[in-house]
């Protein structure tokens, strides 16, 4: 997808690379929690690390997780950056 310069990706790719500058100052990298944790502030987050599953046809389950869920121009957004 790329580097994104307006839009919701915009605001959660800064707010992802403030919280990893906000590290890099005392030596240390970010894990995943800081960074999810970055997004509770943010205005369109729904909710993030949304475990999901789903029985298919031939009785077996597929799981995951969402890593992150938003709402943005009227548009519900499912993103995963793993």
């Amino acid at each position: 997808m790329g580097r994104q310069t307006t839009g919701f990706f915009y605001t959660f790719q800064n707010g992802a690379q403030a919280t990893y500058k906000h590290y890099k100052k005392f030596g240390k990298i970010p894990d995943h929690p800081p960074i999810l944790t970055n997004l509770f502030f943010k205005k369109n987050i729904i909710g993030i690390e949304i475990p999901v599953w789903m029985k298919t046809q031939d009785g077996n389950y597929i799981t995951g997780h969402i890593n992150v869920l938003g709402f943005y121009k009227n548009t519900l957004i499912i993103a995963d950056y793993k």
